[in-house]
């Protein structure tokens, strides 16, 4: 995916060259055709990205049709019930404190960008239910999901998805939501639900950027 944008980025640059060696009379032709390959080399790099999110997601159901049904059944029902325990036990210990709202906000989200999901997720679930009227609250819910997502439990995250749309319907990231809620879906194989979500994003918020994406995965399935 790398390769291809370099390509498309060495024929955006040519092409860009080559429009403004043009007399200054065609400037305003000229900005209008870089800012459309600008917006076409945008949709297909999106593209090339939901293509890779479904080789990957196939990969996964490949690898997991490897296992019977009942050595999941064994490994989920051994494993699920300490999880929790450990889980529970973990976060009563080493409940994270927060120094004030928007510094425990700006922790969580730089925990997440390194990779530590686990703990930004504990940061931001705790400043939702801490700071639940601040504006960044249905944001930090949000990114919770994205938390989640991003270990793959899909489930979870769902869950955590959908409830931004019922707990902060005006929010900013609904849309967003919505969106990733279709993703999560459409991992586990609910290709049902999935379409549900993704329609939904198309119905209700139809000139947002989630809408692109989602009609793009409806094509898909």
């Amino acid at each position: 995916m790398k390769k291809i944008i370099f390509l498309l980025s060495v024929l955006f640059l040519a092409s860009g060259c080559s429009l403004l060696q043009r007399p200054k009379s065609d400037q305003m032709l000229v900005e209008k055709r870089l800012i459309d390959l600008e917006q076409k080399i945008g949709e297909i790099y999106h593209r090339v990205s939901v293509i890779q999110f479904m080789v990957d997601n196939h990969e996964r159901l490949m690898k997991n049709h490897k296992k019977t049904p009942d050595s999941i059944i064994r490994e989920k029902s051994g494993t699920i019930k300490n999880k929790k325990l450990q889980s529970n036990t973990s976060r009563e210990k080493t409940a994270p404190v927060l120094e004030s709202s928007r510094k425990g906000y700006d922790k969580a989200f730089v925990l997440y960008k390194k990779g530590k999901f686990k703990e930004s997720y504990d940061l931001f679930t705790l400043f939702e239910k801490k700071y639940s009227r601040n504006d960044l609250a249905d944001n930090a819910l949000y990114w919770a999901g994205e938390c989640l997502y991003s270990e793959k439990k899909y489930k979870q995250a769902a869950g955590v998805f959908k409830s931004v749309e019922k707990k902060y319907p005006a929010g900013s990231k609904v849309s967003d939501a919505l969106l990733k809620a279709g993703y999560c879906f459409y991992a586990t194989g609910d290709k049902k639900n999935a379409k549900l979500y993704f329609k939904k994003v198309l119905r209700f918020y139809p000139f947002s950027e989630s809408s692109k994406k989602a009609e793009i995965m409806l094509k898909c399935i």
